[in-house]
């Protein structure tokens, strides 16, 4: 009776799928096989227990204890198999989950790699065009240091044809101007020595009249000097050359070319000044002084030399002064001059 109250529950349950007295006899005839292998209801009769539960239990009381066993062990395979799909389920969701954070952690990295490439890039733009305005305002600067070459060196072409217009004129007018200055001194040094000029016994006798390419080393001095008397302290030489004149005194007692070819002399600017014993040179030339020794007193380099050996130049430096209005020139050699003496 009870099997046909099973087989009537469960029909009245489901009507799409009755089930035998056979069926609740064996169990095994209503399970079916999913596609994992695993044994299940069919799922009407599945949907029919779960809708009441307690009227499957009391239906299957009357059971003998082996067909009930028969249910049990179903349902706790049915159980068993259900909850292990659940898990693969929980496992495969975790799985997807976990595979979906790492993704998504690689979305985010790619991301930042992303931002900081374009970081990188924005850099790197920034870069650029700060590069561009310095390379910019470069050649601006380049364009007007251009620019200011083009017109120095167009002045500095200007100021070489002057200087060479300079130069050409120089050339030309300096050798004639030395000779006119050379006869001029010497005619000067000339009516100096006329009678009418000076007293019989204490006017100025010229001893040399020098040209500007004229030998004046120790040798010329020589042929000239042994001709006029011995020297004292009181008697004057006197050096013109150009504009400027130069006094000496001997510095003691001595010959006349013991004066030329020494340096024992005092100065002075003026026949009738103080008269100073200058710093000498040194070099081995006749006269003169140290270098800037007279420059604080007439703006001059040197005081005048007189002679060097083995040179056809005259003598040395100054044509003016500052004593004579002006300014002291270059000194230079290629100097005409005359040498007078006065006898006190």
């Amino acid at each position: 009776m009870i099997f046909f109250y099973l087989f009537a529950f469960i029909y009245a349950s489901n009507a799409i799928h009755p089930v035998s007295k056979d069926d609740i006899m064996n169990p095994d005839n209503i399970v079916t096989g999913n596609s994992t292998g695993a044994k299940e209801l069919p799922s009407n009769l599945l949907a029919s227990i779960k809708s009441n539960p307690q009227l499957f239990v009391e239906s299957m009381q009357n059971l003998d204890p082996a067909a009930l066993q028969r249910v049990i062990t179903l349902l706790e395979d049915l159980k068993t198999s259900s909850e292990a799909e659940e898990t693969q389920l929980i496992d495969d969701l975790s799985a997807k989950n976990t595979a979906l954070d790492q993704a998504n952690a690689r979305v985010v990295q790619k991301e930042n790699d992303l931002d900081d490439a374009n970081d990188a890039v924005d850099d790197a733009n920034a870069a650029v065009t700060a590069a561009q305005g310095v390379l910019t305002t470069a050649q601006h600067a380049a364009t007007a240091a251009g620019t200011a070459l083009t017109n120095e060196r167009s002045d500095q072409a200007g100021i070489q044809a002057e200087k060479d217009a300079s130069q050409t004129a120089h050339d030309n007018q300096i050798p004639p101007l030395n000779e006119e200055q050379r006869v001029l001194t010497e005619v000067i040094a000339m009516l100096r020595g006329l009678p009418d000029a000076s007293p019989s016994n204490g006017g100025w006798q010229l001893v040399a009249s020098v040209a500007s390419n004229d030998e004046t080393g120790t040798a010329f001095w020589n042929t000239i000097c042994g001709n006029f008397d011995d020297l004292t302290v009181a008697d004057t030489i006197l050096v013109e050359m150009g504009q400027v004149k130069d006094y000496f005194h001997p510095g003691g007692s001595m010959s006349l070319c013991h004066f030329l070819l020494n340096e024992d002399y005092s100065w002075s600017p003026t026949e009738d000044g103080g008269y100073v014993r200058p710093q000498m040179d040194g070099r081995n030339m006749l006269g003169g002084s140290k270098s800037r020794w007279v420059e604080s007193i007439d703006g001059r380099e040197y005081l005048p030399f007189w002679g060097r050996e083995n040179r056809g130049d005259g003598g040395c430096c100054h044509y003016t002064s500052t004593n004579y209005g002006g300014a002291a020139d270059v000194a230079s050699w290629g100097r005409a001059f005359s040498l007078s003496v006065k006898y006190a």
